[in-house]
């Protein structure tokens, strides 16, 4: 989230800690708001408002708030999400989606009151995801090369650490310390191995480590289902 009070611009984390925001993303908050989003690069692409000026809007419905962030005025570094509304609007924002690889899309009910967190279905949010990812911990480190195990916490197993791959880090970023929660793509995964093709994303400073479980991993088509 990013919150500015009487000038004062600052950055909130999922833990709640305050962290430092890029400049640019500062200079383009112009009203006291606080408002909820994901930063990509230098650019903070905004779906949600919790308060404009001294007035509290978390229990407005849904549409009420996204009708008040579009009549605000940004920065060329913070943006409004793409918002559809009808069916064939949504649709084709699905399909323009997918067409250009995105990450995934949300749904929200439009009379939904405000709620922090990841969306989790059956609830007033769900997202749907294109690409699988995860928040992993880091095992231990490959001797000689850019390499790390990643494992997982399996809840219905005495929290048991599951060994989940081994994933290579981008020669641009840095190799994440053993014990760090790191996000990661991939391809698919079974029931009892590892993950296919894990693709390194980045640390994650804002996930604790014993929210790494088991249940985030989505298995290849009929094994999920064999096992329910």
């Amino acid at each position: 989230m990013a919150d500015k009070n009487q000038g004062e611009v600052k950055g909130i984390n999922k833990k709640g800690e305050i962290v430092q925001l890029p400049d640019l993303i500062v200079k383009s908050i112009i009203e006291d708001c606080t408002i909820d989003g994901e930063i990509i690069s230098d650019k903070l692409f905004v779906f949600d408002i919790l308060s404009l000026s001294d007035r509290n809007v978390k229990m407005l419905e849904c549409i009420d708030r996204w009708a008040i962030l579009k009549g605000m005025e940004f920065g060329d570094n913070v943006e409004v999400v793409r918002t559809a509304f009808s069916k064939a609007e949504k649709q084709k924002l699905y399909n323009d989606l997918r067409a250009r690889n995105a990450e995934g899309i949300v749904f929200k009910l439009k009379d939904s009151k405000y709620t922090a967190g990841r969306p989790n279905s059956g609830g007033t949010q769900l997202k749907n995801k294109f690409q699988k990812e995860a928040s992993f911990i880091v095992r231990d480190w490959t001797k000689g090369k850019r390499s790390v195990g990643l494992e997982l916490i399996d809840r219905d197993n005495n929290d048991e650490r599951v060994h989940m791959g081994k994933c290579t880090i981008p020669p641009n970023k840095e190799v994440p310390p053993i014990g760090a929660v790191v996000e990661v793509r991939y391809l698919y995964a079974y029931r009892g191995g590892k993950i296919f093709q894990p693709c390194y994303k980045e640390e994650r400073n804002d996930v604790y480590p014993n929210e790494c479980l088991m249940t985030q991993i989505i298995y290849k088509a009929g094994e999920q289902e064999e096992e329910d």
